[in-house]
C-alpha cells in the first residue's frame, strides 16, 4: 500500500505533508522509510489533525524516522498528567517541554518576553519592548521557535528615517507554543506589567513618529505600510493602557488612531 501512488492522496497523509510545508517548504515523502514513518504516525494518531500537526512541528527538532518513537508522548496522555486536563492540552505541553529543554536560558528568557506580543512584530519592536538581541532572535528563528512573516521593501531617501530598516521582517511565535509561553509570563506579574508598560510606550511613540512624518508630507507609503503591519500591536497597547488606567496615554493613542482612521 505504501508503494502505491494513492498512499500520498490519503487524507491524513496529505494533511501531514501540508502541515510540514507550513514550516519547511517543498517537503515531500521521498523514500519508503519516510512513508513508513508517516503511516505509523497516522495509525497511532488515528488521523487526528491536532496530533498530526504536532508531529509535523516535531520535524523542527528531530528527523522524520524518529517521530514514531515519540508517538505515545504526542498522541497519548503524559505520565502523571493531571486528570481533567484536556488531551489536546497535554499533547501540546509534552511537545513544548521537549523543545523547551533544548533552548539556552537566554533564548528562554527572550521567548517569554516575546509572548507579550499577540500579533507579529519586527526587530525594532522586539528590541524596544522585549530587550531582544538580534543574534538571539535570529537563533530562535533558525530553531523554528519564530516564524518569519511578510517582508516589505520601502524606497526612502529621507534623512528622518534613514536609520530605519528598508527591508523589515515580521516575526511571530507559532500558535502551538504561544499559549504555553504566555502561561509562563503570567506567573511573573512584575515582568508582565513591565512588558505591558513598555509595549504601551513603544507604540505610543511609534504612532507619534509616524504621524509627524505623515504631516510633513513625506513617505506616505512607508508610513501607511508600517502602521498597517503594526495595527494589531497598536490595538493591544491601547487595551493595556485602558486596563492599567493610563488615561493620558489612552487619550493620545486614541487621538493618533483617529487621525490615521483606524
Amino acid at each position: 500500500y505504501i508503494d502505491q501512488p494513492q498512499f500520498e492522496l490519503a487524507p491524513a497523509v496529505r494533511f501531514f505533508v501540508q502541515s510540514v510545508n507550513r514550516w519547511r517548504s517543498h517537503f515531500c515523502l521521498e523514500t519508503y522509510e519516510d512513508k513508513l514513518a508517516v503511516l505509523k504516525m497516522c495509525q497511532v494518531s488515528m488521523g487526528n489533525p491536532q496530533a498530526l500537526e504536532l508531529f509535523a512541528y516535531g520535524l523542527n527538532f528531530m528527523p522524520l524516522y524518529q517521530l514514531p518513537k515519540h508517538a505515545q508522548t504526542i498522541s497519548a496522555p503524559a505520565k502523571g498528567s493531571t486528570p481533567g486536563i484536556p488531551q489536546r492540552h497535554r499533547s501540546f505541553k509534552a511537545m513544548f517541554d521537549a523543545a523547551w529543554m533544548k533552548l539556552t536560558e537566554q533564548e528562554k528568557k527572550l521567548l517569554v518576553n516575546l509572548s507579550a506580543f499577540d500579533s507579529s512584530f519586527n526587530l525594532m519592536a522586539a528590541q524596544g519592548i522585549a530587550q531582544a538581541k538580534p543574534s538571539v532572535l535570529f537563533s530562535l528563528h533558525a530553531k523554528s521557535w519564530l516564524q518569519l512573516g511578510s517582508s516589505t521593501k520601502i524606497r526612502d531617501g529621507q534623512q528622518t528615517i534613514q536609520n530605519e530598516a528598508i527591508y523589515f521582517h515580521l516575526y511571530r511565535i507559532p500558535r502551538l507554543f504561544h499559549a504555553c509561553l504566555k502561561e509562563i509570563l503570567a506567573k511573573d506579574h512584575v515582568r508582565q506589567k513591565h512588558l505591558q508598560t513598555a509595549h504601551v510606550w513603544f507604540y505610543m511613540a511609534f504612532l507619534k513618529k509616524h504621524m509627524d512624518v505623515l504631516l510633513n508630507g513625506n513617505n506616505r507609503d512607508w508610513v501607511l505600510c508600517n502602521v498597517k503591519h503594526a495595527l494589531g500591536n497598536i490595538r493591544q497597547a491601547l487595551d493595556w493602557a485602558k486596563k492599567n488606567q493610563m488615561s493620558e496615554l489612552v487619550a493620545q493613542i486614541e487621538r493618533d488612531m483617529s487621525l490615521f482612521q483606524i
